[in-house]
């Protein structure tokens, strides 16, 4: 093994872990400026990375080139940046903070939660009504210091439960390691990307091998010019700035929206992409939008009272078909690991030397993930479900786990959730009028683990892995890396950003967080407690014909050498977030089929500094922008693009 796990690259590693945990709720809270965690590849990753590359590690090398991190240094700190970016905001601390506080301070007798929801939630898991909780909402009054004591049953109790989440997450992802790298060989474009960064780091020139291509300054100066142009107009209203989305497409009256937002992140993933598989998604995308509209059309919905309309996909129909699709998906991986998956268990129930490649022992992968699991039941149990429906919420929740790490390490989605919340699929299953109210209040409140993942831990520690073992660290090392981000991570986000929630007022701060998305746990639960529907058969109906359209497009892809069609994109082209995709998976895809046509696999292998570097000048506008605003527009920051 080369230098990896070093004092230099934990220093490193660290100072970037708590610059994320601090900036990224200072800068969406506070500067009220740009989302820095609400995706797979999220802004804020990207700016700390290029910054410890670009700038951190330049320094170092100009003073001396002994002090510079080598690739596999480098790769740690990126597989601790990556962790560590989950749990803030829109990772775990933005809803953890607004979900647990919610219920008591915005019940009133109009929505009727004190009825309906309140008396079904336990008290440990909330924080209860009283100035403390006013004053996180409205701001601490002179004088007054913040009442941590107030926090610490609810935030212990979920911490745990979050914490055995996270580990059950990391002993899936050590079970999948080898088979998706070695076995599948995955294509992992952002960890390519990624790896594309750190290569050749411990070579004398001073600038990184990427660095001096002329390629690649030839691509990051369009996006780099772009915001900064962007960022000058932010002093006066009479510059116009660049658009970075053109007008929508209507199809027909009825029909949704097709979004034409350029994102230039995802347009360079796009060009890592597998041609097919880029190709399915906006095929995907297309053919969604076109059934959406066809069935507005025709006055068609499965639409009822229990869809979680903010994060599932619009049209209940259309949810679940993606969501059956997402489950054959899923039990197809599994389907095709089986013989990894029983090396893995022979393996657990004997001693011997293991594969140092291995996140985690097969034993310790195979019992911590059933200890885990068995922890998060019993927790639900208490929380108000029976140990059936505790176990189904589980599965339902880790096959969208599963299936998001699919999307984003094959299809390189950095804006995806799942078809369907795991909510939404227990009470389709069991339907909530066998639950009963106390069931459906912990339903509810079970947002505050995962409701809507647009940032989760799976997928990054997915990415991390292949990234670590690219720059030769064994798995021990990487998991060492992984727990410290994540627990420093923690510690240092969530208490910074309920101080900041005391010290402004959350509720005044603006962000959706802690406005709009505060009702959605408990609206959810008073909606299902009074509609009452037994199990919802349209629904699962339509989850039937998801799995078997899977099973199908599975078998052409993989049977005619001739179909272009990869069935990843069936999973993902209902989901609203990747709507938003369509344009840059279109022009990457496009870009890839250009270079291939005029110059062959030689000329893709050259083309591909051009869009890292297009995705590294996308980076550096936003860390100008972000700086920007920091230095005049303070509080009243801006964001680079629609989300």
């Amino acid at each position: 093994m080369n230098r990896v796990l070093t004092p230099r690259s934990l220093a490193v590693g660290l100072a970037t872990v708590v610059a994320v945990g601090l900036g990224v709720p200072y800068v969406e809270l506070v500067l009220r400026g740009q989302l820095l965690a609400a995706n797979y590849y999220p802004v804020g990753l990207g700016i700390a990375f290029l910054a410890v590359v670009m700038v951190v590690n330049v320094a170092l090398k100009a003073l001396r080139r002994s002090w510079a991190l080598g690739e596999g240094e480098l790769g740690v700190v990126f597989v601790m940046a990556a962790v560590a970016i989950t749990m803030p905001t829109h990772g775990v601390a933005g809803y953890l903070l607004s979900w647990v506080s919610a219920p008591h301070y915005f019940a009133s007798p109009e929505n009727r939660w004190g009825d309906y929801v309140l008396p079904h939630l336990r008290r440990w898991a909330v924080v209860e009504g009283g100035p403390a909780l006013r004053w996180f909402y409205e701001g601490l009054p002179r004088g007054e210091a913040v009442p941590w004591g107030e926090w610490a049953m609810p935030l212990g109790w979920w911490l745990a439960f979050i914490g055995s989440g996270l580990f059950a997450c990391l002993c899936i992802v050590s079970l999948l390691r080898r088979q998706w790298m070695e076995h599948e060989r995955l294509a992992y474009p952002l960890a390519e990307m990624t790896t594309e960064l750190i290569r050749g780091a411990e070579e004398r020139s001073l600038l990184p091998r990427f660095a001096r291509s002329g390629l690649f300054w030839a691509g990051f100066a369009p996006p780099f010019l772009m915001l900064g142009w962007n960022t000058l107009c932010y002093f006066s209203e009479a510059m116009p700035a660049l658009p970075g989305e053109l007008p929508p497409i209507v199809m027909a009256p009825g029909f949704p929206p097709l979004y034409l937002v350029f994102y230039w992140p995802m347009l360079c993933i796009a060009f890592f992409l597998k041609r097919e598989v880029a190709l399915s998604i906006w095929v995907f995308v297309l053919l969604g939008v076109i059934q959406e509209g066809v069935f507005n059309r025709l006055g068609f919905s499965i639409r009822s009272s229990l869809s979680v309309y903010h994060f599932d996909a619009p049209e209940p129909s259309l949810a679940w078909q993606s969501y059956g699709a997402m489950v054959v998906m899923v039990a197809l991986t599994l389907w095709v690991a089986r013989r990894h998956l029983a090396a893995v268990a022979r393996a657990a129930l004997r001693s011997g030397e293991t594969d140092p490649a291995d996140l985690l022992s097969p034993r310790t992968a195979l019992v911590g993930l059933v200890v885990a699991a068995a922890f998060m039941t019993a927790w639900l149990v208490r929380l108000g479900l029976v140990p059936g429906t505790a176990l189904l919420f589980l599965g339902a929740a880790f096959v969208g786990f599963i299936g998001l790490s699919r999307l984003v390490v094959e299809g390189g989605l950095v804006f995806i959730r799942p078809p369907l919340t795991p909510q939404s699929a227990t009470v389709a299953v069991l339907g909530n009028s066998a639950m009963g109210a106390t069931q459906l209040a912990a339903m509810g409140l079970s947002m505050v683990w995962v409701a809507d993942p647009i940032n989760a831990f799976m997928p990054a520690a997915a990415n991390a892995a292949k990234v670590g073992r690219s720059a030769r660290a064994s798995g021990r090392q990487l998991v060492a890396a992984m727990a410290l981000a994540a627990g420093v991570a923690l510690v240092v986000t969530v208490p910074f950003t309920l101080w900041l929630c005391y010290q402004r007022g959350a509720y005044t701060m603006g962000s959706w967080l802690f406005k709009g998305a505060t009702r959605i746990p408990c609206e959810y639960a008073v909606a299902a407690i009074r509609s009452r529907p037994g199990v919802e058969w349209a629904k699962l109906g339509w989850g039937a014909i998801g799995g078997a359209e899977m099973l199908a497009l599975t078998a052409l892809y993989y049977r005619l050498s001739w179909w272009p069609l990869h069935p990843l994109g069936l999973v993902a082209g209902v989901v609203f977030k990747v709507r938003w995709s369509f344009l840059p998976v279109f022009l990457g895809w496009l870009c890839k089929v250009i270079v291939l046509r005029v110059g062959g696999a030689p000329a893709l292998g050259r083309a591909k500094p051009f869009f890292l570097g297009a995705m590294a000048g996308w980076f550096a506008g936003a860390g100008v922008s972000i700086l920007i605003d920091a230095l005049f527009f303070f509080g009243h920051g801006h964001a680079i693009y629609w989300h």
